[in-house]
């Protein structure tokens, strides 16, 4: 073999070793699966989905989904069975956030089109204790968030988020349009499921209240720069943001941003962190 042969054969062997080093950027990275979008159907079991997320997140990309059929009981003991399809809408979103630190790759999951059956934000118009407080949170999403732990087998991953408690009734909400009450205080608190912000369906806040609706859910997710939040179903679904004194934010079934009275009915499309 010539000298020319062996310096070819090493340069090939270079190139190779660089584009599979390559390969496992693209791959295994978070922010560039966060740029592709692709809507597939996968029909693959929590095991492999968990498999798949754990090893760079092998085969997923934005608009993913899976089916599962899930059973809830819900506040007023009745059993809902439906089937729900479950797409990714983002990847590693809380990554290191938290005033604990989530480690744990993990993948975002949202109801592909509405979401779950339609309740209350609060049983009367009033959002005095914000988002964390609200009947939604402490009394339905608790009953969903049993039944996903049961559907997908123990995969849904709780974390630390900063959430709005109480609000002031007097303050005028940063909406405008002359509504007042804002959210005024949050905490931290370990959750397994939570409603969507404004920001992270828009990529910007429209009808929050204060910066006390924003919290650690301060991006777009990023399955949101490739459909519309209607794209899958014309059904109107909550968002956690406190409105004003009387109103939660909520994304209309004509894609509108909008506000709702709290004691109203609205699709629950919870957000669900998978790994």
């Amino acid at each position: 073999m010539t000298n020319w042969e062996i310096f070819a054969l090493a340069g090939a062997q270079k190139g190779a070793e660089a584009a599979e080093k390559l390969d496992d950027v693209i791959f295994a990275d978070a922010q560039n699966h966060n740029g592709t979008y692709r809507g597939k159907f996968l029909d693959i079991d929590n095991e492999e989905l968990s498999r798949r997320v754990q090893n760079g997140f092998e085969d997923l990309y934005l608009g993913d989904y899976i089916t599962r059929r899930i059973t809830t009981t819900l506040p007023d003991e009745t059993v809902k069975t439906e089937n729900v399809s479950l797409m990714i809408a983002a990847f590693n979103y809380y990554y290191n956030t938290g005033d604990t630190a989530l480690t744990t790759p993990h993948i975002v999951l949202i109801p592909r089109n509405q979401g779950f059956a339609t309740a209350k934000m609060n049983a009367t118009n009033t959002t005095e204790g914000g988002y964390l407080n609200s009947y939604m949170h402490q009394t339905v999403l608790p009953c969903y968030a049993a039944s996903l732990k049961t559907a997908l087998n123990n995969h849904v991953l709780s974390h630390r988020t900063w959430l709005s408690k109480s609000t002031d009734t007097s303050t005028p909400s940063m909406a405008g349009a002359g509504l007042t009450g804002a959210a005024n205080a949050a905490e931290w608190a370990t959750i397994n499921l939570q409603l969507m912000n404004e920001v992270q369906v828009y990529g910007t806040t429209v009808w929050s209240s204060s910066v006390y609706d924003v919290g650690t859910d301060n991006r777009k997710l990023p399955v949101f720069d490739f459909i519309t939040p209607v794209q899958f179903g014309r059904s109107g679904f909550w968002l956690r943001s406190v409105g004003s004194s009387t109103y939660f934010a909520n994304c209309g079934g004509n894609g509108t941003a909008g506000c709702y009275n709290a004691s109203n009915v609205n699709y629950v499309r919870p957000l669900i962190l998978f790994g």
